[in-house]
């Protein structure tokens, strides 16, 4: 192992990023060292690095990470199967440690604990490094859930797992059981295409994918999307807008676009159910309709981030299906650190569902 760790640190959206390099702490109880081996550009990594959305600063971004384990400070440290973790494995990991006796870690929501830590969105201090994705190594902290890999999954399709892979799993999970269903989804970026997976490895019936860009609808298509709507089309014709309404079960949304989540109102049938995942940067409020919500019972869900068993879920879901899908063909690999600008700017462009590094 090298003396120091490499880092890329980010400061502020106009300012150009510095790649740093770390001196390695000694590992503190229920810590691991792992060296990052490809970690991919989630779209609030874009939003945080073109100022869309404001980050604790100085700070490492990324936290869709995969590596393998360098040091274990423990010969208990266990992943969240239950497997010994040796030196040599490797390993993903979820956005979040917290404290699992936490009233939030009791009831289910770990990912709002009081002692929350955010990989990849924390502030850098003396006593706290290597916390983020961009960058050669990170230390694993203490309650943060972690799961050994089988080496046939490919890297940059691993890389997916914890991030947009546990946050669809927790949206189904919200949403309760997709077999036989009529399924909606809007947004086919990565959240939308693996939602469009899922449904189809559950037995939807039906999996509507609703976005403004064709080429992501032909790429939803790609991974099982039997519908498809461009919505700056249906905008313009009332007549298909209205043929939609009452056709869905279950509306997965990930756009975040107001719009959207009000139009998913008339989208749903009878006891349908939305669940919100995308809305999470400023932007004005939603507008329901209180009579068609009571009308139709429907049952609205939100989501920020996943649980420990969302985590658990992920990893099962690409570990058993991730050849089935051509998830690899969308996940462009951009080099090492010193591409990161590089990086950042293809992510931000839209072109590739997911942009990664190898920062090892």
């Amino acid at each position: 192992m090298h003396n120091k760790a490499k880092a890329v640190v980010f400061t502020a959206p106009d300012n150009p990023l510095d790649i740093e390099s770390v001196e390695f702490p000694a590992l503190l109880d229920g810590e691991i060292l792992v060296k990052n081996t490809f970690s991919s550009i989630c779209k609030s990594d874009v939003n945080t690095y073109l100022g869309k959305r404001t980050e604790k600063t100085p700070t490492i971004l990324g936290h869709e990470t995969i590596g393998q384990v360098v040091d274990v400070s423990s010969e208990q440290n266990v992943d969240v199967f239950g497997r010994k973790i040796l030196k040599g494995d490797r390993v993903t990991w979820g956005i979040f440690a917290s404290d699992p006796e936490d009233p939030m870690s009791q009831k289910g929501i770990p990912q709002k604990a009081a002692s929350l830590f955010k990989y990849g969105h924390e502030r850098i201090t003396p006593d706290s490094h290597l916390h983020g994705g961009f960058a050669s190594h990170t230390i694993v902290r203490k309650h943060t859930p972690l799961a050994v890999l089988d080496d046939h999954v490919p890297d940059a399709v691993a890389s997916i797992i914890n991030c947009s892979v546990c946050t669809v799993s927790g949206s189904i999970r919200l949403a309760g059981s997709l077999k036989a269903k009529r399924v909606g989804i809007i947004g086919a970026g990565m959240l939308g295409c693996v939602a469009v997976a899922m449904a189809k490895a559950e037995g939807a019936k039906e999996i509507h994918v609703m976005d403004i860009d064709s080429n992501r609808l032909k790429t939803a298509e790609s991974f099982g999307a039997t519908h498809l709507h461009n919505v700056q089309i249906i905008n313009k014709n009332p007549e298909q807008k209205a043929s939609l309404k009452n056709v869905l079960d279950v509306l997965l949304e990930y756009s975040g676009v107001a719009e959207s989540m009000e139009w998913g109102l008339d989208l749903l049938d009878v006891g349908g159910i939305a669940v919100w995942v995308g809305g999470t940067f400023p932007q004005r409020k939603v507008e329901l309709d209180s009579e068609q919500v009571i009308r139709k019972c429907l049952t609205f869900k939100g989501l920020h981030n996943y649980n420990v068993d969302d985590f658990k879920a992920g990893v099962r879901f690409i570990t058993d299906h991730y050849h089935e899908f051509p998830f690899e063909d969308h996940v462009f690999d951009a080099g090492n650190l010193d591409q990161m600008k590089e990086a950042f700017d293809l992510a931000s462009s839209s072109r590739y569902l997911r942009v990664g590094v190898r920062p090892s």
